[in-house]
C-alpha cells in the first residue's frame, strides 16, 4: 500500500468515525425522546434503561452505517476537492476512477465485516434488549417462560397440531389438539387437557383427554388419562422459535428457521425477503459509497453544501426504494431476492452512469 493509499483511507476512515458517532448520538437522542414516556410509565428502573440502550446500541450503528459513509465519502473527497488535492492528484495522472477503487475496495471489505457482525453479534443483542422491551414495557411473561400462544403446525399434508400455550421450561403444552383428515373428511381428532416432552422416548404425552376416530360414518369415542402420541413427530424445537423477530437471528437460524415453516405448510414469503436482506443490507455500503463519490467530485461546479445536501437525499431515496421493494416482496408480488437486492440494483446503475460522466 503507497502513501497516497494510506493517506485516502486514513482519511476516510477518520471521518467516517466521527461521522458514525454523530449519526448514532443522533438517532439515540430521538428513540429516547419517543420512548422515554413509556419506560417511565411502567416505572423502569435506570439501569434497566441505560442496559436497554447500551444493549441498542451497535444495532443502531448497523442501521445508520450506510448515512455515516455517505457523509464520510462526501466530506472526504469534498474536502479533497476544496484543498485542490484532487486536482494535483489529477495533474499527476491520478483519475476518479482510482480513487473509486481505493474506496470501493474499503467498501467491500466493510460490508463483510457488517454481514459478520449481523450474524454473530446483534442477534444475541437484539434477544436481550427486546426481551427487556417485552417483560419490562409491555408487561409480558419472560419469553424463556412462555413462547408462544395459539400454535398452529402442519405434521403432514393431512396432519394438524394445535396447542393454545407453550411453556418452555416445562416443557408443557396446554389444550393440545390433533386432527387428521383424508377426502376432505375429518377421521381423527385427540384432544386433552396438557401435553408433555417426554424426553426419555422423545414423544409427546398427552394426559386427560379424548380420541374421538370416524370410519364409514361411524364415530368411536374413547376417554384416556395418558397417552402416547405417536401420530405427532414436531418437536418444541418446531415452534419454540415462532415469536423471534428476524433481527433476533442470524443468516443461517433464519435460514433453519425458513425451512423448518415450509415443512409445516406455513408461508414463509416475509421470512425469505428479510433473509436475502441480510446479504443485501450489508452490501449497501459499497453502494452507497459507489453512488456517492461522483457526487462529492463536482462540487466544484455545484458547491459543497448542495452537493452534500444531494448525497443525503440519494442515501434517503435509497433506503425509501428499498423499503419499497420490500414491501412489494412481503406481499409476493416481487420475488424475494429481487425484492432484497432491488435497491442496490438501481443505485448501483445510477452510480455507474454518473461515474462515467464525471471527468477523470
Amino acid at each position: 500500500m503507497n502513501i497516497l493509499t494510506r493517506y485516502l483511507i486514513g482519511r476516510f476512515l477518520k471521518i467516517l468515525f466521527f461521522s458514525l458517532v454523530a449519526s448514532v448520538l443522533v438517532f439515540l437522542v430521538i428513540d429516547v425522546i419517543e420512548n422515554l414516556d413509556k419506560f417511565l410509565d411502567k416505572n423502569v428502573s435506570p439501569k434497566i434503561i441505560f442496559t436497554y440502550y447500551y444493549l441498542y446500541t451497535p444495532f443502531i450503528a448497523f442501521l445508520v452505517f450506510p448515512v455515516a459513509v455517505i457523509l464520510a465519502t462526501l466530506i472526504t473527497i469534498g474536502g479533497m476537492m476544496n484543498s485542490r488535492e484532487i486536482v494535483a492528484m489529477r495533474a499527476s495522472g491520478i483519475s476518479l476512477w482510482w480513487i473509486s477503487n481505493r474506496l470501493m475496495l474499503m467498501g467491500g471489505i466493510t460490508s463483510v465485516l457488517l454481514f459478520y457482525f449481523g450474524e454473530y453479534v446483534l442477534p444475541r443483542l437484539n434477544q436481550q434488549r427486546l426481551e427487556i422491551w417485552r417483560v419490562e414495557v409491555r408487561k409480558l411473561p419472560k419469553r424463556s417462560t412462555v413462547r408462544s400462544d395459539r400454535i398452529y403446525l402442519l405434521e403432514s399434508p393431512n396432519t394438524f397440531f394445535h396447542m393454545e400455550r407453550w411453556d418452555d421450561v416445562r416443557k408443557v403444552g396446554y389444550r393440545p389438539t390433533i386432527q387428521k383428515a383424508e377426502s376432505n373428511s375429518l377421521t381423527l381428532r385427540i384432544d386433552a387437557e396438557q401435553a408433555i416432552w417426554d424426553t426419555s422416548q422423545n414423544k409427546w404425552k398427552f394426559y386427560r383427554g379424548v380420541e374421538r376416530v370416524w370410519n364409514n360414518g361411524n364415530e368411536f369415542t374413547e376417554r384416556f388419562a395418558e397417552r402416547v402420541i405417536d401420530e405427532i413427530h414436531l418437536t418444541p424445537i418446531d415452534f419454540v422459535d415462532l415469536s423471534l423477530k428476524p433481527e433476533e437471528m442470524g443468516y443461517e437460524d433464519l435460514k433453519q428457521f425458513i425451512e423448518k415453516l415450509k415443512s409445516t405448510g406455513s408461508d414463509a414469503t416475509r421470512w425469505e425477503v428479510d433473509l436475502w436482506s441480510k446479504l443485501a443490507s450489508p452490501a449497501s455500503t459499497a453502494i452507497i459509497i459507489f453512488i456517492a463519490l461522483p457526487i462529492a467530485a463536482v462540487q466544484r461546479r455545484s458547491g459543497m453544501i448542495l452537493s452534500f445536501g444531494i448525497g443525503l437525499l440519494v442515501s434517503f431515496l435509497y433506503f425509501g426504494v428499498m423499503q419499497i421493494a420490500k414491501i412489494f416482496g412481503y406481499q409476493g408480488d416481487l420475488p424475494a431476492p429481487m425484492a432484497a437486492w432491488f435497491a442496490n440494483g438501481l443505485f448501483f446503475l445510477m452510480g455507474w452512469i454518473l461515474l462515467i460522466r464525471v471527468r477523470k
